[in-house]
Protein backbone atom coordinates (compact mmCIF):
# COMPACT_ATOMS: atom_id res chain seq x y z
CA UNK A 1 0.00 0.00 0.00
CA UNK A 2 1.33 3.32 -0.66
CA UNK A 3 -0.63 4.98 1.93
CA UNK A 4 -3.54 5.39 3.90
CA UNK A 5 -5.56 8.19 5.34
CA UNK A 6 -7.85 8.94 7.92
CA UNK A 7 -10.92 9.94 7.23
CA UNK A 8 -12.59 12.27 9.50
CA UNK A 9 -16.21 13.26 9.19
CA UNK A 10 -17.00 15.09 5.69
CA UNK A 11 -19.13 18.09 7.65
CA UNK A 12 -17.49 20.73 5.17
CA UNK A 13 -18.85 18.97 1.93
CA UNK A 14 -22.31 18.83 3.78
CA UNK A 15 -22.01 22.47 4.94
CA UNK A 16 -19.85 24.56 2.14
CA UNK A 17 -21.55 27.26 2.97
CA UNK A 18 -20.64 27.39 6.52
CA UNK A 19 -17.18 25.27 6.73
CA UNK A 20 -15.37 26.95 3.10
CA UNK A 21 -16.22 30.25 3.73
CA UNK A 22 -12.53 30.75 5.24
CA UNK A 23 -10.42 30.89 1.80
CA UNK A 24 -7.14 29.76 3.69
CA UNK A 25 -9.74 26.03 5.09
CA UNK A 26 -11.13 25.72 1.34
CA UNK A 27 -7.91 25.85 0.45
CA UNK A 28 -6.49 23.37 2.66
CA UNK A 29 -10.41 21.33 2.46
CA UNK A 30 -9.72 21.10 -1.20
CA UNK A 31 -6.13 19.56 -0.95
CA UNK A 32 -7.00 17.32 0.96
CA UNK A 33 -9.49 16.14 -0.78
CA UNK A 34 -6.78 15.44 -3.73
CA UNK A 35 -4.92 13.37 -1.25
CA UNK A 36 -7.73 11.09 -0.85
CA UNK A 37 -8.26 10.34 -4.29
CA UNK A 38 -4.83 9.45 -4.86
CA UNK A 39 -4.33 7.37 -1.54
CA UNK A 40 -4.77 3.30 -1.94
CA UNK A 41 -6.75 3.21 1.10
CA UNK A 42 -9.01 5.75 3.04
CA UNK A 43 -10.19 4.94 6.91
CA UNK A 44 -13.54 6.14 7.90
CA UNK A 45 -14.53 6.22 11.27
CA UNK A 46 -18.34 5.38 10.68
CA UNK A 47 -20.02 3.76 8.51
CA UNK A 48 -21.61 7.46 8.01
CA UNK A 49 -18.59 8.58 6.86
CA UNK A 50 -18.21 6.28 4.47
CA UNK A 51 -21.67 6.96 2.86
CA UNK A 52 -20.54 10.73 3.02
CA UNK A 53 -17.76 9.52 1.14
CA UNK A 54 -19.98 7.79 -1.80
CA UNK A 55 -22.42 10.86 -2.01
CA UNK A 56 -19.92 13.95 -1.95
CA UNK A 57 -16.84 12.51 -3.71
CA UNK A 58 -15.86 10.56 -6.40
CA UNK A 59 -13.65 8.40 -4.33
CA UNK A 60 -13.81 4.83 -5.33
CA UNK A 61 -15.24 2.58 -2.55
CA UNK A 62 -13.32 -0.30 -2.71
CA UNK A 63 -10.63 1.63 -0.88
CA UNK A 64 -12.76 3.43 2.00
CA UNK A 65 -12.50 0.74 4.80
CA UNK A 66 -14.42 1.78 7.87
CA UNK A 67 -12.95 1.04 11.26
CA UNK A 68 -15.99 2.02 13.53
CA UNK A 69 -15.04 3.60 16.78
CA UNK A 70 -17.57 1.78 18.40
CA UNK A 71 -17.28 -0.07 21.90
CA UNK A 72 -16.95 -3.59 22.19
CA UNK A 73 -20.52 -5.21 23.64
CA UNK A 74 -18.25 -6.62 26.80
CA UNK A 75 -18.41 -2.82 27.66
CA UNK A 76 -21.72 -2.34 29.24
CA UNK A 77 -23.26 -0.39 32.14
CA UNK A 78 -23.06 -2.66 35.01
CA UNK A 79 -25.71 -3.09 37.44
CA UNK A 80 -23.55 -3.21 40.93
CA UNK A 81 -24.50 -3.64 44.56
CA UNK A 82 -23.93 -1.06 47.09
CA UNK A 83 -21.60 -2.94 48.49
CA UNK A 84 -19.45 -3.30 45.21
CA UNK A 85 -20.35 0.20 44.76
CA UNK A 86 -18.69 1.39 47.66
CA UNK A 87 -15.82 -0.88 47.27
CA UNK A 88 -14.93 0.63 44.03
CA UNK A 89 -15.07 4.25 44.74
CA UNK A 90 -12.84 3.55 47.77
CA UNK A 91 -10.42 1.37 45.49
CA UNK A 92 -9.54 4.63 43.25
CA UNK A 93 -10.01 6.95 45.78
CA UNK A 94 -12.89 8.14 44.37
CA UNK A 95 -15.35 10.77 45.74
CA UNK A 96 -18.51 9.48 47.49
CA UNK A 97 -19.98 10.61 44.08
CA UNK A 98 -19.42 11.26 40.91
Amino acid sequence: MEHGLHLPRFDPAVEPETYLADINFRQFYTHKLHEYERADAIFAISASVSEEVKEYTTIDLSRVINISSAVEPEFRVLSLTPEHNQAFYQRYRLADTL
